[in-house]
């Protein structure tokens, strides 16, 4: 990837660093975009009593975004699906360690999940779903950890990266264009696939049927 993306930009000389940085930032914005399914795990948190904030720095996978937290289901209660809040809304509804009962919502702050309305009033268990971050890149030899149809748009995204600390606004504008066509065109393939696939099966129901009622 970094010999195709220093073709690209035809200068090789004391680029080394900068390319392996913009090509993890790059990395970064594709994996935000793509959501590759194999990068999707999930997480759980055992809850405290009085307590609403947890670490996401001690789970075992760097976490880029969490997308979604659930309270655990018993086999008197069902599971709960977590709303998604935010600080500003934790703050007006001035939680404290007083106002105690099954958690129903959940925000990022920085390195931490906070749970509220309300706080843990008990043991919950809390099952977090996230994306994980990329491993960096940086020898030549690293693997790319996407997919491979998503190897051309990170190295068109890196160089635009790249063309703007050049200072070459005409090539950088050139890359994004590029780079926007080559992801709807992926984004688009990825939906028609996924479409007819619902459609195929409302056919082989529909040929079902018709089979069916002429017996």
């Amino acid at each position: 990837m970094k010999t195709e993306l220093q073709l690209h930009l035809r200068q090789l000389v004391g680029l080394t660093t900068s390319v392996d940085k913009k090509l993890n930032e790059a990395l970064l914005e594709v994996m935000l975009v793509a959501k590759p399914p194999e990068f999707y795990d999930k997480t759980t948190i055992t809850t405290v009593a009085g307590t609403s904030a947890y670490s996401l720095t001690a789970q075992s996978k760097d976490i880029l975004a969490v997308v979604g937290a659930t309270v655990d289901g018993t086999s008197t209660v069902k599971p709960t699906r977590l709303t998604k809040g935010d600080y500003r809304e934790f703050d007006e509804q001035w939680q404290t360690t007083t106002t105690r009962g099954r958690p129903h919502k959940w925000f990022r702050f920085g390195q931490e999940i906070i749970l509220y309305n309300d706080v843990p009033d008990a043991v919950y268990t809390i099952t977090v779903r996230h994306l994980e971050r990329p491993t960096v890149m940086s020898a030549d030899a690293d693997v790319f950890p996407l997919p491979l149809e998503w190897e051309e748009p990170t190295i068109l995204r890196a160089a635009a990266k790249m063309f703007t600390l050049l200072g070459n606004p005409e090539r950088k504008e050139m890359a994004d264009q590029l780079f926007n066509e080559a992801v709807g065109f992926i984004v688009d393939k990825v939906a028609n696939i996924e479409n007819s696939g619902d459609k195929d099966a409302g056919m082989r129901a529909g040929t079902h049927s018709m089979k069916a009622g002429r017996r």
